[in-house]
């Protein structure tokens, strides 16, 4: 009985030796394609960049439009300054702006955050805890030990 199964597992480690070795070759075999490919995709496209030849097209677009400039700039007369007497700097003037008036501004929409609430991080149920201080400030609740748990507390974006 031993030696019969002794011959099971030998036959099946053999057999298995033998799937392994196939898997790897065909494992090699795609890899040396996708290279293969790879490299014949990155010269076709370095010959197409090439016979493009955009560096140089670029280079003699560059040299046309400082031509042209020059060519505008030559063409257009000079003027000489005449000598005279120096013109005085005007003074600066304020314009008196009254601040606009405190009832004037907006309030916010329901709901929307102003930068005097704070931030506070956690869904509604966060917010309906929160204890407000008598100055303003809000007060984290003594009952739990502001930990957070992933059960309780939701993380949700709007």
């Amino acid at each position: 009985e031993i030696i019969s199964n002794l011959e099971t597992g030998r036959k099946f480690y053999n057999d298995l030796a033998s799937i392994v070795t196939r898997f790897r070759d065909d494992c090699r075999n795609f890899v040396y394609q996708r290279r293969a490919e790879s490299s014949s995709l990155e010269n076709d496209l370095s010959t197409s960049m090439a016979q493009m030849s955009l560096q140089n097209a670029n280079q003699t677009n560059l040299r046309q439009q400082k031509q042209q400039e020059t060519l505008m700039n030559q063409q257009q007369p000079r003027t000489t300054p005449r000598p005279g007497p120096p013109l005085a700097a005007p003074l600066p003037t304020r314009a008196n702006v009254a601040p606009p008036p405190v009832a004037a501004t907006a309030s916010p929409a329901p709901g929307m955050w102003t930068p005097e609430m704070g931030i506070r991080f956690g869904g509604p149920s966060a917010a309906a805890s929160s204890v407000v201080n008598n100055d303003g400030a809000p007060q984290k609740p003594t009952s739990r030990d502001n930990r957070w748990d992933p059960s309780t507390q939701n993380i949700q974006f709007r």
